[in-house]
């Protein structure tokens, strides 16, 4: 994977912590959330990682694309993108973004998937399993009265704001991840 051929944009300097801290709010409903991340449609393709990634550097105040991210992470429209090649990418770009990757938690779905594969193909009638599809969501925000969380897909209008109950949402998670700036100022 090479980064040479991105091509993206500052458009100010990366916010810092303490820029991003100003847009901390609490609403009327009791919930804590960031305001100010931008909306982008991933559209027909199945870009929900790149299109997330893009959401999160524009937020930080840098100008590249789903697409940017798309060709860095080797994704495909069809099969969209891993989120270990986003972090891949994260790393070898890191300097230039200024921003931080870290995997909070990573469920090993597709191991788990394999080794069971192994096991069932020996037995008289396998059933195999494969994993259907992933799907990439943001989380910007929380309420510990109900113990909701704010989220957002990356399909455009009406989607910026979405509440499910942390159990629902702990239920359908493989991985939870962390980006934050590397400026401290």
């Amino acid at each position: 994977m090479t980064t040479k051929s991105s091509t993206y944009k500052e458009k100010s300097p990366t916010a810092s912590t303490k820029e991003v801290k100003k847009n901390v709010k609490k609403d009327e409903e009791g919930f804590t959330y960031i305001d100010g991340i931008p909306m982008v449609d991933q559209g027909q393709k199945r870009y929900c990682v790149v299109a997330t990634a893009e959401r999160i550097v524009r937020y930080y105040g840098l100008d590249m694309t789903q697409h940017d991210f798309a060709q860095l992470a080797s994704s495909d429209s069809k099969n969209g993108t891993h989120i270990e090649q986003l972090m891949t990418m994260f790393k070898e770009i890191n300097n230039k973004l200024r921003l931080k990757g870290k995997i909070l938690f990573d469920s090993d779905i597709r191991g788990i998937i394999d080794n069971y594969n192994i096991y069932a193909s020996k037995q008289e009638k396998p059933t195999l399993l494969q994993l259907a599809g992933a799907h990439a969501r943001m989380i910007s925000g929380y309420n510990l009265e109900t113990n909701e969380i704010i989220y957002s897909d990356s399909w455009g209008k009406d989607h910026e704001r979405k509440i499910m109950k942390m159990d629902d949402a702990w239920m359908i998670t493989m991985g939870l991840y962390l980006f934050e700036s590397r400026n401290r100022n």
